[in-house]
Formats: C-alpha cells, sequence, structure tokens
C-alpha cells in the first residue's frame, strides 16, 4: 500500500476507534427522555462542579455534546449546554466567577429553550434565575421567575421533570419568604406526592421541614412538629448530620414556644453545635438565641450572656441582620437583669430600628412581589394565578371571574338550547311532511281503488285500457318501495327493525303486508298496491298467523300494529 493511503487508512481507523469508544461511552444517553437521562447526567454534574478548572470539568461535558452532535441528538446536546451553566452559577456562589456573567448566559439558554420547546429546560433556566438573584439579594426578582417557573411545571410530569419537586419546594420557599404560608403549604403537599427519593434529591428532607415552618408560622405547632420529625426521620436515613441537626433545633423550637423548656434546651443545643461546625452560621445564632432566651426566663444570666454573646457573633458572621430583631430585645432585658441601664436602652432602641428594618424591607418585598405577578400576567403565559395578600384585590377578582364565568356558560347554554329546538323544530317539520306525504299516499290509493270499482261496477263495457292503467298506477314497482319505505321510516322510526328482530324470518312479500297492515289499508287496497289477488293477501296473513302462533281470537292486525 502507497504510504499516503497507510497514513489515511490509520487516520480513518483512529477516529472510528475514538468514535466507537465514545458511543460505548455514552451511548445509552442518546435519544432518550430528560427524566430517562437525568440521573446520569446528574452524576457527571457532582463529579465536575467542584473542579474551579472550567477545561478540565468541562472535558466529560463536551465528550457527551460530542457524541450528541454526531448522532443528531439536539435535546442531549441541550442537556450538556444546561450542565455547563449551572457549573458557572457554582462558580459565582463560590466566588470563582462573575456574577455579571452568570444571568446572559442564563437568558441565552432560556430563550434558546423557548424556541426548541424544550419545557424542562426552560423550567430548569427559570429555576437558574431563582437560584441567582436570591443568592444577589434580589428577592423581587427570583420570585418572578419563580412565577414563571411554576406555570412551566404544569405542563410536565414528576416522570417527565425529576427536578419537579425541587423547583416546587423552590416557589413555596419564596412563598414562604413573602408569609404567604397557606399558598407556599398547597404547593408542597403537591411536591410530596412524589415521595420516592432519588439519590440526587435533596428536597427529600427540605420539603416536610418546609411544611413544618409553614404550621409553625400559622401557629398549628402539633402539625409542625409531625412534619419536622418526618425531615428528621429522613435526614438520619441518608446520614445527612447537617439537616438532622436542624431539624432538632426546629423541633426544640417548637418547645420553647410550648413553654417546655426542659425538652427544648438540649435539641436547641445539638442544632446549634452541628451548625457551628458546619459554619451554618444563620441556624446556629437563631438556636443560641432561644438558648438565651430561655436562660433569661431561668434567672441563669451567665449562661444567658454567653449565649446571647456567642448569638451576635453568629450573627454577623451569617450577614443575615434580620435576626438581629430576635436578639437585640434579649441583650436589652439581659442588661436591664444586670443593672446597665445605658446597654440596655441602647439595644432597646436597636431593637427597634431593627424591627422597622424589617418591616420595611418586607413591605418592599411585598410591593415588589405584586408588581412580579402583574408583570407574568401581562405577558399572557399561561399558569394559575398566585393568590395576593390584599384580600379586596382577591375578592374582586373572584368575582369578576365568576361573572365572566356566568356569562360565557350561559351563552353556551344559550347556543346549545337554541340549537337542540332549531334541531327539534326541523325534526318536526319533516316528520309532519313525511306523515302528510304518506296519508296523501294512502288517500291517493284509496280514491284510485273506489274509481277502479266505480269503472268495474260500470253499466255496459268499461273502458279497459284506462282500469288497466289506473290499476298498475297503484302497484309499488321496486324503486317505489323503496322511496315509500324511506317515508314510512320517517313516520314509524324503528318499526321495520324492531319487525325484523320479532319475526327474521319474514320474507321480502310479507315483510310488504305487514307494513301495509301498520297503515289499516283494507285486503284489496293491499292486494292493488302488492299487484297479487285477494288470495294472496289472505294466505300472508295466515302464514302470519302460524308464524306468531297466534291463537283465532286475537287480532293480526292489532299485534301488527303494536310491534
Amino acid at each position: 500500500m502507497h504510504p499516503g493511503m497507510k497514513k489515511k487508512a490509520f487516520i480513518l481507523f483512529f477516529f472510528c476507534m475514538c468514535f466507537s469508544r465514545l458511543m460505548a461511552q455514552y451511548g445509552y444517553l442518546l435519544h432518550k427522555t430528560h427524566g430517562q437521562r437525568y440521573p446520569y447526567l446528574y452524576a457527571v454534574y457532582s463529579r465536575k462542579v467542584d473542579n474551579p478548572d472550567s477545561v478540565s470539568a468541562f472535558s466529560e461535558i463536551n465528550a457527551i455534546a460530542k457524541t450528541a452532535v454526531q448522532n443528531g441528538d439536539d435535546d442531549l446536546l441541550l442537556e450538556t449546554k444546561a450542565m455547563k451553566v449551572y457549573y458557572y452559577y457554582y462558580q459565582n456562589v463560590y466566588g470563582h466567577y462573575p456574577s455579571k456573567l452568570v444571568e446572559p448566559k442564563i437568558s441565552a439558554l432560556l430563550q434558546e429553550a423557548k424556541q426548541k420547546r424544550a419545557i424542562w429546560l426552560e423550567a430548569q433556566m427559570e429555576s437558574s434565575f431563582v437560584a441567582q438573584y436570591n443568592h444577589l439579594k434580589q428577592s423581587e426578582k427570583a420570585f418572578e421567575h419563580a412565577h414563571r417557573m411554576y406555570v412551566i411545571l404544569n405542563k410536565e410530569s414528576f416522570d417527565e421533570c425529576p427536578e419537579k419537586k425541587a423547583y416546587l419546594c423552590t416557589f413555596a420557599n419564596q412563598l414562604y419568604l413573602f408569609r404567604d404560608y397557606g399558598l407556599a403549604l398547597q404547593y408542597l403537599a403537591v411536591a410530596s406526592k412524589d415521595s420516592v427519593q432519588k439519590p440526587w434529591d435533596q428536597f427529600f428532607i427540605q420539603c416536610p421541614n418546609t411544611m413544618g415552618l409553614c404550621y409553625r408560622a400559622l401557629g398549628k405547632l402539633d402539625s409542625s412538629n409531625y412534619y419536622f420529625t418526618i425531615a428528621k426521620r429522613k435526614a438520619v436515613s441518608t446520614g445527612n448530620i447537617v439537616w438532622e441537626g436542624l431539624c432538632d433545633g426546629n423541633i426544640g423550637e417548637n418547645y420553647f414556644l410550648q413553654k417546655n423548656y426542659e425538652k427544648a434546651k438540649p435539641l436547641l443545643q445539638i442544632n446549634a453545635d452541628i451548625s457551628a461546625e458546619h459554619q451554618d452560621w444563620g441556624p446556629a445564632a437563631n438556636a443560641l438565641t432561644i438558648l438565651g432566651d430561655i436562660s433569661l426566663r431561668q434567672k441563669d444570666i451567665k449562661t444567658a450572656e454567653q449565649q446571647l454573646v456567642q448569638a451576635r457573633t453568629y450573627v454577623h458572621l451569617s450577614n443575615q441582620d434580620r435576626r438581629l430583631a430576635k436578639l437585640y430585645p434579649l441583650l436589652s432585658r439581659f442588661y436591664i437583669l444586670t443593672g446597665n441601664r445605658a446597654m440596655a436602652a441602647a439595644y432597646l432602641d436597636s431593637s427597634f430600628t431593627a424591627r422597622d428594618s424589617i418591616d420595611l424591607k418586607f413591605n418592599t418585598l411585598f410591593m415588589n412581589m405584586a408588581q412580579a405577578v402583574q408583570k407574568v400576567e401581562l405577558e399572557k403565559e399561561d399558569f394559575a394565578i398566585v393568590q395576593l395578600k390584599n384580600e379586596q384585590k382577591i375578592r374582586t377578582l373572584e368575582r369578576n371571574i365568576l361573572v365572566v364565568i356566568f356569562v360565557l356558560g350561559l351563552s353556551v347554554v344559550f347556543f346549545i338550547y337554541d340549537k337542540q329546538k332549531r334541531r327539534y323544530r326541523e325534526k318536526n317539520e319533516e316528520l309532519e311532511r313525511a306523515a302528510r306525504d304518506l296519508d296523501n299516499f294512502t288517500k291517493s290509493l284509496a280514491e284510485k281503488n273506489n274509481l277502479i270499482e266505480a269503472l268495474q261496477q260500470q253499466v255496459g263495457s268499461p273502458d279497459l285500457e284506462v282500469l288497466r292503467q289506473l290499476q298498475e298506477s297503484i302497484i309499488l314497482t321496486e324503486d317505489q318501495w323503496i322511496d315509500f319505505k324511506k317515508l314510512f321510516n320517517k313516520v314509524h322510526a324503528g318499526y321495520l327493525q324492531r319487525l325484523q328482530v320479532k319475526l327474521p324470518s319474514l320474507t321480502p312479500a310479507e315483510t310488504r303486508f305487514a307494513v301495509l297492515s301498520k297503515l289499516r289499508l283494507s285486503g284489496h287496497e293491499m292486494a292493488s298496491m302488492l299487484g297479487v289477488g285477494a288470495d294472496a293477501v289472505r294466505k300472508y296473513r295466515s302464514r302470519l298467523r302460524k308464524k306468531l302462533d297466534l291463537p283465532e281470537e286475537e287480532s293480526l292486525d292489532e299485534l301488527i300494529a303494536n310491534i
């Protein structure tokens, strides 16, 4: 072989080997639904997301993308693009990638998802926006995208969108943030229907935990404890020590609200220790704040000081200033008990400031939430309307919807009624025409028979040609019988079918006899129409009586009429 040909053959062989390897490695991902691929791709993403070096992190993702392109699998290619967007967001959270570059990537992939009608990807990118804006503490924008995400979720099942539980929990968490606990519980209940835990399901614990928080906010502590206990059991079963500590703290806080301090203290201490160990400063601060409150109530001033000072340190580390509204009044009470009135007054003023700041932030958030809902509605997306806090607006909206539904319903009812009325009138008119035509037919037959009898009884020789023509005009031809039968069926609907069921062995001539008997024609008139003699009509009658096994005392005509 020529050296150049050998080189080309080697290159082709090498390419085929590489392609075969790719197919063997990622062929199981080709031409599957998102739900079928998700567990495998999640495993790939989990291996790469912590790597700050995007070149090495993307090596496997790019190999999957190459397989998708070579096999014309556009959906799989979109999956790889989604993994890259998630990677950039994750790196942004940990300070390895600038925030300003994340949003354009999410936005571009969201537009591509809409163009290609990839519903699962639309939901993913809206969820990415929610996470991004929550990270940037832009709650109003996060809620806007959470609302869109929920609308999209209505089009997908749990099987086709395995992340649906996570998205519903995300939306419920936004509603919890805006203190709409009742609506949050509705979405959490839907998420809970998919109760099977998957390896990637981080919301297996969070869902019942958030339900516990909502019930606590509504003052239903028994229901709250029930869901916190479920969350803790799931945390223990998965070996998640952080969540186990959080659930202990939540149950401990419920005991505190029930003034059962001895049960509350050990659970809150577990929460504080585990959260601090894992640098989850917010829950640690909350647990120590409550413990400090209990110590003050039990007059253990020294322990209260340690707990409240440590809680203040953790609040600053968490950057969650809202926790100061609960901490500052306790510090003020502590300094009153220790006789430091200046510090007590300072912390009391600070507590008012913190509370006003929280109220102002919440009011701003609530107004922004209302604007976000209006913005999504103006885009005319197909979604369920989020309940508004303003009860008057809700009542007005519900009333208007009911009025529209009533008017539309009334219009539909009138339309259907008018249409049915026209059909009924047309059917009656058609039936009346058919009845008139059939009546005219029998009258014409009777008149012709009378005329024939008159001609036959005429003194002298009757006009035989006229007599013959009259007799022939009465006899039903095959075509006339078909038309006559259609007319008869209109007036006596279903009669021929019932006759066939009752007497399946009837001959065509006997069937015609039965039909003419139904019209109450005389034997002479029937003979004239059928073109037979009177004896033939009597034979039809006799055979029918035998087939019906009819006693002599019963009337054949009445029986035929009542079929």
